[in-house]
């Protein structure tokens, strides 16, 4: 089968070798690239980023939007990268979620037969909220979503929640939560931009939900038509030790990142471990990939 076009929309803000290592390796003839660096990167990172990637045609720079950990400006730059896709002829079959510091642990043309033998097909992990056993400490996630929190951009703090203010969940959706990293098909797509165009509302009710990242895709696309073609399983392989950041991955990890059967995993630092980049590039040359037992 003829692979799709498959786009990535990549949300960085820094590390300009790392994020050009990965557009190398996912560049094939049928990729495109939707790139996001936060406005809140300095210039000469930004600068460094472009000569890094190169001036190429299979490469958009999504306009920058300050980005803060936590906030409704985490789902902007998404938001803006889906509708920019969209907008491009020939639409992808599959538009995959990036940060910059993902990497593929399948070689690129493989991901691609992938999604191409599964048209229209989405990849979301979600569940319902309450979810006690997921998120214990937020009341199951309760406490995200009837708090009102407030995006502080000029103070340490990040969110600043608003005290003895409850609200009401948007009577059009019902609420979900996940990972933050998809692979949505064309039709997932087009449904989650018609909803955010035509909903100002709840997006402005998003605005002040905490770690909407979390939650918005899910509850938009779980509460919609196209639910049931979207399949609950994560392509990102992610470990959390504690804490709301995921394991930074070294060459330690090679025969669990291999052995995970996922298309990528997050996240890699080149200045904490690059071997285990050079290992999943020799695997991917090699094309001697294993599968999980």
């Amino acid at each position: 089968m003829t692979a799709v076009p498959i786009a990535y929309l990549i949300l960085a803000h820094h590390r300009p070798r790392q994020l050009a290592r990965l557009v190398d390796r996912l560049r094939t003839p049928r990729s495109r690239f939707y790139v996001h660096v936060s406005a809140r990167t300095r210039e000469e990172t930004y600068a460094a980023m472009r000569d890094a990637v190169g001036e190429r045609p299979d490469v958009l720079w999504l306009p920058r939007i300050p980005v803060y950990y936590g906030g409704f400006s985490q789902v902007r730059p998404m938001l803006a990268g889906v509708h920019a896709l969209l907008g491009d002829e020939p639409r992808p079959g599959h538009a995959v979620l990036l940060s910059g510091q993902d990497y593929p642990l399948r070689p690129a043309a493989e991901i691609e037969r992938h999604l191409a033998a599964r048209p229209g097909t989405s990849f979301l992990h979600s569940f319902p909220l309450p979810a006690p056993e997921r998120w214990p400490g937020e009341d199951g996630g309760l406490d995200r979503i009837q708090r009102y929190y407030i995006e502080r951009v000029a103070l340490r703090t990040r969110l600043l929640r608003v005290p003895l203010v409850r609200r009401r969940f948007p009577s059009e959706l019902r609420p979900f939560g996940g990972m933050t990293w998809w692979a949505l098909a064309d039709v997932a797509l087009v449904e989650l931009d018609r909803f955010a165009r035509e909903h100002p509302d709840v997006v402005a009710f998003f605005r002040h939900v905490k770690m909407p990242d979390e939650i918005f895709v899910q509850s938009v696309l779980m509460s919609s038509p196209v639910a049931d073609t979207i399949v609950n399983e994560p392509v990102h392989y992610a470990e959390w030790p504690g804490g709301s950041h995921a394991a930074t991955f070294t060459a330690a990890d090679l025969e669990r990142l291999l052995g995970s059967g996922k298309l990528f995993a997050r996240k890699f630092d080149e200045d904490v471990d690059s071997e285990i980049l050079d290992l999943l590039d020799q695997e991917a040359r090699h094309g001697a990939f294993r599968r999980p037992a």
